[in-house]
C-alpha cells in the first residue's frame, strides 16, 4: 500500500460517514418538503438547527471551550454566516411551497414533474 493510504477499514469508515452526511441532508430536505403546511419555515429551521447542535454538541464542545479566545474574538463573523446559512438558505428552500399555488395552467403542468413539491392534490 502507498504511504498515506486510507486503510481498508478507515475507508468503509468514510464511505460509511459520506453515506450518513448524504441521507441526513436527503432526510432533512424530504422532512421539510413533509411539514411545509403544518409548521412555518421559521420554526422548521430552529427546530433542525437545534436538532443538529444537540447531535454535535457533545463532540465538539470540548474544542470550542478549549478554543474559546478565537472564538470570542470572532463572534460577529460568526453570527453572520450562521444567520446567512440558516435564514437566507434553509427558510428560502422550506418557504418556497409554504402557500398553496392557484389552480392556473403552469400549476397542472408543473404537476407532471413535481407533483409532490408544488402543486398538492386537493
Amino acid at each position: 500500500m502507498e504511504a498515506g493510504a486510507p486503510q481498508p477499514q478507515s475507508r468503509a469508515l468514510v464511505y460509511l460517514m459520506l453515506a450518513l452526511a448524504v441521507l441526513s441532508w436527503a432526510g432533512n430536505w424530504v422532512i421539510g418538503r413533509a411539514l411545509r403546511f403544518d409548521a412555518p419555515p421559521v420554526a422548521l429551521t430552529f427546530w433542525r438547527w437545534a436538532l443538529a447542535f444537540a447531535l454535535l454538541a457533545p463532540f465538539t464542545w470540548r474544542r470550542i471551550v478549549a478554543q474559546r479566545d478565537i472564538v470570542l474574538r470572532s463572534w460577529k463573523i460568526i453570527v453572520v454566516l450562521g444567520l446567512l446559512a440558516t435564514v437566507s438558505s434553509i427558510s428560502r428552500s422550506t418557504s418556497g411551497c409554504a402557500t398553496p399555488p392557484r389552480r392556473t395552467a403552469r400549476c397542472s403542468m408543473r404537476r407532471r414533474r413535481f407533483s409532490s413539491c408544488c402543486c398538492p392534490r386537493r
